[in-house]
This record gives C-alpha cells, structure tokens and sequence, in this order.
C-alpha cells in the first residue's frame, strides 16, 4: 500500500510541476513579419509621448481647477505663468472663456 501512495504522489508531483512550468505569456509575433500597417515603432510611441505631453491646449485644460469651497473653476496661472510655459495669450484667454462656461454649467445645475 506504501508503495502505491508514493507512485500518486510522485505523479501528483509531476502534474503540478507542468502546470506551474506553464508561461502566462502569449508567443510574441517577429515585428519584421508583421504588415508594415501593423507594425509599430518603439521611436513613433516616445514621439507620441513628447507631443502629448508638451501638448498647450492639454496643459491648460490641466491648469483648470475647482474651488469645492467656493463652488466654482478657476485657472490656476497668471498670464506670466502662461507665458513661460509657452503659451499664446489668446490660449490663455481661450482657458478664461473656458472657466467661465463651466461656471455657468455649474451655476445651471445648481
């Protein structure tokens, strides 16, 4: 009887040792076989990256706040700050404008 439970132990072993053997991982395609509309650049990703992220308009939607206290939004910079983040005046005014419909909004809804 010893002799029994040590042989379905020992295969009990081995199961678990080929289902935890097993990678999660899907096989990677060869990028050099894939269509060119397919394949995708490490290059093209960091310079999607660099204009996202010197992106004006999403840095000044970013720049917008609210105020819980006050109840309304505001821009958080000065013209100056505006100024030496590189942004046109007429950007910022275009923020200004911004502020003010979502206080409307705001005020609309309340």
């Amino acid at each position: 009887m010893k002799s029994k439970n040590r042989i379905q132990y020992f295969l009990i072993a081995i199961v678990v040792g080929f289902v935890f053997s097993c990678k999660d991982e899907l096989p990677r395609e060869d990028p050099d076989i894939l269509p060119p509309e397919e394949r995708v650049s490490i290059e093209s990703d960091k310079e999607a990256l660099y204009r996202y992220q010197t992106n004006k308009d999403i840095i000044l939607h970013g720049l917008i706040q609210y105020d819980e206290n006050k109840k309304i939004y505001f821009l958080d910079a000065s013209e100056n700050d505006i100024k030496d983040l590189g942004i046109s005046i007429e950007a910022y005014q275009d923020g200004l404008l911004r502020v003010e419909q979502l206080n409307q909004i705001n005020i609309e809804r309340q």
